[in-house]
């Protein structure tokens, strides 16, 4: 098998090894197939040395992507590694495609070889540490580094030489080792940082120091938003960053995807990002990582008057608006009202919805207003839905209502909704109802179960 395998030309290979890269398959996938898939590139990569050339390549489209904890500890010590790789292997660097990098790194970090491969980094880079030193310091005191000692110690002192670990002089030494990849991976498409530090120290001046004016990246997901990022990356497509964190400046991308995540909603907040758009916004994603406040969520209604400047050019709609009961007795949910009408957004195909913004929450809604919700509220271009459960008292049967009415509806009209095909649901009462499922095929829409996992997800989550 292993030589028929060897024999097979350089391309076949890379088609046959992209089956198993999140970045050539263009999706995403669950932690646990991700490692999987990962497991099985590496393991080709030793097959031989034929084989281990383009499984190598496919193996570093995606370098650092992040694997949840308990797995989160294994690739701190991997940030020193990956930068002496990319620095000796420039056919690998150019095969980067996306980075991850997260400032916990910093806990785990070997100073005594970060130190020394990030020197040898900036040789490649055709500079050294005493010169890109000589650069900061001499910046302003505005633009200066905020913790500009440990940034020294690291340019040219000796941090080996600490006894304990100086987690300030570490996170610094993250972010310089971020600024070096920048500039070593010359086709980095997707950057994911994850930390406030980032913000922090990253500035104009960091990135001059390197020469660097502009960034080829298309998507940038952050939960501090490093502002100094954006002036250096001007064909950004794919923004996420959390709702305190508003853009205030243009970005002028061609294609926008926006995601807010936060648990501090402030209305005038959303308003500020929304308004540094000037192009046409294509998908808006909101998902509260914990639950707080019922003011500090987002309001369906809201949500949708707020994107109602972009109803001609919204295709994708993300309203994750599920809500935690905690082990108190405190149950942290909301009861919105049910979400306005989509008939205006002619261009929407996709939606993803929390029963409660379909139903409002435990409200005592009629029977027949069940059956005609999902045909009033959809627009007639929308190719498929997902649903999601609630703490509230909105119970998945409320779905299968609308369903089954939806379905009647379009039996009786087959010209409304020519295009909707899928309809996902992660509960099983729904999927499993074989009437409702068959109702629906009758009218060429699937009914699909999947589980939509939340950020941060908890033991107590629906």
């Amino acid at each position: 098998m292993t030589s028929k395998l060897e024999s097979l030309p350089l391309e076949v290979l890379h088609q046959i090894f992209g089956h198993f890269c999140v970045h050539c398959q263009e999706t995403t996938t669950s932690d646990l197939s991700y490692l999987e898939d990962r497991h099985t590139l590496y393991d080709l990569s030793l097959v031989s040395n034929r084989i281990r050339y383009t499984a190598q390549l496919v193996l570093h489209h995606e370098s650092l992507v992040p694997i949840r904890i308990p797995l989160l500890h294994r690739q701190r010590r991997r940030l020193g590694p990956f930068l002496r790789t990319v620095t000796s292997r420039p056919d690998l660097a150019m095969a980067v495609k996306t980075l991850y990098i997260d400032e916990r790194f910093a806990g785990n970090l070997d100073m005594e070889t970060a130190r020394p491969t990030y020197e040898q980094a900036l040789q490649a880079l055709g500079t050294n540490s005493n010169s890109v030193w000589s650069k900061r310091r001499m910046s302003s005191k505005k633009r200066r580094h905020p913790d500009i000692r440990e940034l020294e110690t690291f340019l040219v002192g000796h941090p080996a030489s600490e006894e304990r670990v100086n987690i300030t002089l570490n996170t610094v030494a993250v972010s310089e080792i971020l600024v070096v990849l920048l500039a070593l991976l010359p086709n980095l498409q997707c950057l994911i940082v994850d930390g406030s530090s980032f913000k922090r120290y990253l500035s104009k001046t960091t990135f001059d120091g390197f020469g660097l004016n502009t960034l080829s990246l298309r998507s940038l997901h952050a939960r501090f938003l490093p502002l100094a990022l954006l002036d250096i990356a001007p064909y950004l497509e794919n923004v996420s960053v959390r709702a305190q964190d508003p853009i205030r400046r243009d970005l002028n991308p061609r294609t926008v995807h926006y995601s807010v995540y936060g648990n501090s909603f402030e209305q005038d907040e959303i308003e500020e990002v929304l308004d540094s758009y000037k192009q046409p916004l294509s998908t808006f994603i909101y998902e509260p990582e914990t639950d707080e406040r019922p003011s500090h969520i987002l309001q369906p209604s809201l949500a949708i008057s707020l994107l109602d400047r972009f109803h001609t050019s919204l295709r994708s709609l993300h309203l994750d608006l599920r809500f935690r009961t905690f082990p108190d007795g405190v149950t942290a949910h909301v009861k919105p009202m049910p979400i306005p009408s989509l008939k205006k957004f002619g261009a929407l195909e996709e939606i993803f919805i929390s029963l409660n913004t379909i139903f409002g929450g435990d409200q005592i809604v009629p029977k027949p207003i069940y059956e005609h919700t999902l045909v009033e509220y959809l627009p007639e271009s929308i190719i498929s839905v997902t649903a999601v459960k609630t703490n509230t008292l909105a119970f998945p049967h409320h779905l299968q209502k609308g369903l089954i009415g939806f379905a009647d509806a379009k039996k009786r009209d087959k010209t409304i909704f020519p295009h909707l095909k899928l309809v996902r649901c992660d509960s099983r009462h729904v999927c499993n109802d074989t009437i409702t499922r068959g109702l629906l095929k009758q009218v060429g829409v699937a009914l699909v179960y999947q589980e939509f996992p939340r950020p941060g997800r908890q033991i107590f989550d629906p």
